[in-house]
């Protein structure tokens, strides 16, 4: 059995929780609709889930942390919380990239759809994008355009917290909108399988995927 602590802050959801294996035993999260509350409250819910799962620190074997794009803010708070963790109880650190957590919710919440595509707001009418499926592509900004995603074919889930910035250019109906932030909740399997193949990033020099340098653009055709 294996406790670790999930945190995950690219958003304006600030989500810390604690797993013993894939089992999430207890989360908290804020997701302020004017601010963010990360450097608020971020360090008391680890606290309180400690607490109430009934876990000490030092019986943490691991701090698994979202690793954007997103936020410069939530980013910068979150890595840097679980960075001091992981260097004073002397454990290792997973980095999880968000789009991977977005991708995981879609497993769990999914109707069957033939692509998942996560989606992290940019701002303005941009967003970071990353397909998952038969036709997958890595992460990249995007302006949100009506035929952004003519090349796929199916049914598409669009999954994130700029899901539904897509609604009035999309409204073909083979898209389904999740809107929804990420969360410490759903970092369950991405995070578990790299602390059990000992995927670790260095916790003195590692830093996150801020994704703030965008340069906006379509998808590639083909």
């Amino acid at each position: 059995m294996t406790y670790w602590l999930a945190i995950e802050t690219s958003t304006r959801n600030c989500s810390v929780a604690v797993f013993s294996d894939l089992e999430c035993l207890a989360i908290r999260e804020d997701a302020h609709p004017e601010r963010y509350t990360h450097a608020e409250v971020l360090h008391a819910f680890a606290q309180e889930v400690l607490n109430e799962a009934q876990v000490s620190w030092t019986q943490l074997s691991a701090i698994a942390v979202g690793d954007g794009p997103g936020s410069f803010t939530g980013l910068r708070i979150g890595v840097a919380a679980a960075k001091g963790y992981a260097f004073a109880l002397g454990i290792p650190l997973v980095a999880v990239p968000v789009m991977e957590v977005l991708h995981a919710y879609w497993q769990i919440n999914g109707r069957d759809e033939e692509h998942c595509i996560s989606l992290i707001d940019a701002r303005r009418m941009e967003s970071y994008t990353q397909i998952f499926g038969s036709q997958s592509q890595a992460v990249q900004p995007l302006i949100i355009e009506s035929d952004i995603f003519t090349r796929l074919i199916g049914s598409i889930a669009l999954v994130g917290d700029a899901a539904d910035k897509y609604r009035p250019v999309l409204n073909d109906e083979r898209f389904v909108f999740y809107q929804v932030f990420p969360s410490a909740r759903f970092m369950a399997h991405p995070a578990f399988s790299r602390i059990k193949t000992a995927n670790f990033v260095d916790v003195a020099y590692h830093t996150p995927n801020y994704g703030k340098e965008f340069i906006a653009g379509k998808p590639k055709q083909g």
